[in-house]
C-alpha cells in the first residue's frame, strides 16, 4: 500500500472512532451511525482500490 492509502486508512479509522466517541459523549445516534458508515464505506472503497 502506498502512503496515500495508509493515510486514507487512518482517516477511515478516525471516522469510525469519532462516531463511537460521538455516541458515547452526546448519545446522538444519527450522527454517530453516519460517521461509522462513512468510515466503513471509505474503507471498503480503499480495499477495492488497493487490489
Amino acid at each position: 500500500m502506498s502512503v496515500s492509502q495508509w493515510l486514507m486508512l487512518v482517516g477511515c479509522l478516525l471516522f469510525i472512532a469519532g462516531g463511537v466517541f460521538t455516541f458515547i459523549e452526546s448519545r446522538n445516534w444519527r450522527v454517530s451511525v453516519a460517521m461509522i458508515l462513512l468510515g466503513i464505506a471509505n474503507g471498503l472503497l480503499l480495499w477495492e482500490a488497493s487490489q
